[in-house]
């Protein structure tokens, strides 16, 4: 008969990229999102929320696939967001920074949805007048967001709360 034991700190090392421990990339359907446009300006206001609270999305196809469900707590940004840090708004996680908290061409805000977002983003910038165009056509309709997390549990299927490299471990509050 076997037992369990402990985890190794190099087992948990191992596990750590697959249990996407230390940071979290998430998609939502643009469905609240909107982008307008003044006559004859450059500049585009894009509106909409980087992920919803308390609205379980499956990771890598969900527990029934071997990931997990993932869900952002209400108030999850509240700390960070009061230490107004220089936020990146890019293109799929790189390149060109099309809005920054900094410049204040970016706001940050906690609401009742979400995390929403508001940019002001300059289609002279060929990325910016692609996601407008895009966007326009249908072929883009979600957003991702990436974090650093700085608290997290993971609850099992009876809902009791189990270490992070513990793979019973099918639900992660963030």
């Amino acid at each position: 008969m076997s037992q369990l034991r402990e985890l190794t700190d190099q087992e948990k090392t191992a596990l750590a990229p697959l249990r996407s421990t230390g940071r979290a990339d998430r998609r939502t359907a643009l469905g609240d999102v909107e982008v307008r446009a003044e006559t004859g300006s450059t500049l585009v206001n894009f509106r909409g929320h980087a992920t919803v609270y308390d609205k379980g999305y499956d990771m890598y196809g969900g527990p029934d696939k071997g990931g997990w469900t993932e869900v952002v707590d209400g108030g999850a940004g509240k700390k960070t967001l009061s230490e107004k840090p220089d936020v990146a708004f890019l293109a799929n996680h790189q390149g060109l920074t099309l809005a920054r908290t900094m410049s204040g061409s970016l706001k940050l805000a906690e609401d009742k949805v979400g995390l929403q977002v508001k940019a002001t983003l300059d289609t002279r910038v060929s990325t910016v007048n692609d996601i407008v165009v895009l966007m326009e056509g249908g072929e883009l309709n979600e957003m991702s967001f990436a974090v650093r997390v700085v608290k997290q549990k993971w609850l099992n299927v009876d809902g009791e709360e189990v270490p992070w490299w513990d793979l019973s471990g099918i639900e992660r509050h963030i």
